[in-house]
């Protein structure tokens, strides 16, 4: 028999791309490289619910076959939902991370369901103190939620802008850059990120030499995606979105990029390649993450805030849910009240009054965050817990 092996279950994993698929990828490699471990990956999120019904029981019941188990980790709250089916072929502890999204998912069946099968769970991480919040208000036991926040790729940051990288920028934006001040968000183009709130109730007021950037994971399928889903009830049409990250949001803030007065001021560039989104981090004068209250949905840690700091931005963003954990204000970030145009104008404005402060500040926020978020740090933690699992 083989050593006690850990079986890590996802559906969230490269080459789609977001904060989960992310997380999933650093905790199965990070804990891969230090204990026996298999992974389950299922790609195709329009099809997760035959991944769910058949794919996760057949997949495991022939590792099981072939290992002793130790514990099986679920990537986030969807998967809670084929625990019995789990149990019918291994009787090893299930735990799960909880992300935010997958508890506050907005439909009565998901909700029973989710919370009658997470309390069957031996153990479940929470990435944030908002998460884990949520958790407790639909009944989950506080005691059964361990809190381990996401990380950040501290060791693969580069040390300087890359030459040029500018001239690349003016030509994929057609203006000039000189003397301007560039502000920059990033994440998909879904509603609460509120990025469509901050074009039209916050760039307006600012001076003309300021443009706002925004990069997403939206890709033209999504945009066929879309116009399929036009079809549907407006209900069934957010659901469906909301579960697999669509976004929504896109076409209001293209709409808005192209008025009269946002014209050559507001860019949604879309998704990015890797080496240019660090490149744009360490160009930005401020990161932006003007995200708004939803319901049915939330903000469960906001791991490119992090990647922001890391990188030089001073990260400005809203005060709220799971941002709340990574952003520390005054400390490597400044947290602004949701909605609330004139403080996020006012702290805008005092920030680029004074430029030499504000390169200090960000060399501080840097500082504070690469010494204190890492995957290294993330992996450490689950390691310890998983640890308690293979010594039983």
């Amino acid at each position: 028999m083989n050593k006690r092996k850990i079986i890590f279950v996802t559906h969230r994993y490269p080459p789609s791309v977001g904060g989960m698929q992310k997380q999933s990828f650093e905790l199965i490699e990070g804990i891969s490289r230090e204990l026996p471990s298999e992974k389950i990956v299922w790609h195709n999120s329009l099809t997760v619910a035959f991944f769910l019904l058949w794919g996760i029981k057949r997949r495991l019941k022939k590792i099981v076959e072939q290992n002793d188990i130790a514990l099986v980790h679920l990537n986030d709250g969807l998967l809670v939902l084929a625990l019995d089916s789990i149990k019918k072929v291994t009787s090893a502890p299930v735990l799960c991370t909880l992300h935010g999204l997958d508890v506050v998912f907005p439909s009565k069946f998901y909700q029973k369901r989710f919370v009658q099968n997470a309390s069957g769970l031996n153990r479940i991480i929470s990435v944030s103190e908002a998460t884990k919040s949520e958790c407790i208000q639909r009944g989950i036991p506080g005691d059964k939620i361990n809190v381990i926040p996401n990380g950040v790729d501290k060791d693969k940051v580069p040390e300087r802008k890359k030459p040029f990288f500018i001239n690349k920028l003016e030509m994929i934006l057609k203006i000039s850059l000189e003397g301007k001040i560039i502000l920059l968000s990033v994440g998909r183009p879904v509603r609460r990120k509120g990025i469509s709130w901050f074009m039209k109730n916050v760039m307006p007021r600012l001076k003309e030499n300021i443009i706002y950037i925004t990069v997403g994971a939206s890709l033209k399928k999504d945009r066929f995606v879309r116009f399929l889903l036009k079809a549907l009830p407006k209900r069934v049409r957010e659901l469906i979105a909301l579960m697999f990250g669509i976004g929504l949001d896109e076409p209001h803030q293209l709409k808005l990029s192209h008025c009269e007065k946002l014209k050559n001021r507001v860019f949604v560039l879309g998704k990015v390649n890797y080496e240019d989104l660090i490149q744009l981090y360490k160009h930005a004068h401020l990161f932006i993450m003007p995200n708004i209250p939803v319901e049915g949905d939330m903000e469960g840690f906001g791991i490119t805030a992090l990647e922001a700091a890391v990188n030089g931005a001073v990260v400005l963003a809203s005060d709220l849910e799971g941002i709340r954990d990574p952003i520390k204000n005054g400390i490597n970030g400044f947290l602004l009240e949701p909605e609330n145009a004139d403080a996020w104008i006012e702290k805008i404005e005092s920030l680029l009054s004074n430029r030499q402060r504000l390169v200090k500040i960000a060399e501080d926020f840097k500082l504070y965050s690469l010494k204190n978020f890492g995957w290294d740090r993330m992996t450490a933690e689950y390691k310890k817990l998983f640890s308690f699992y293979l010594a039983q």
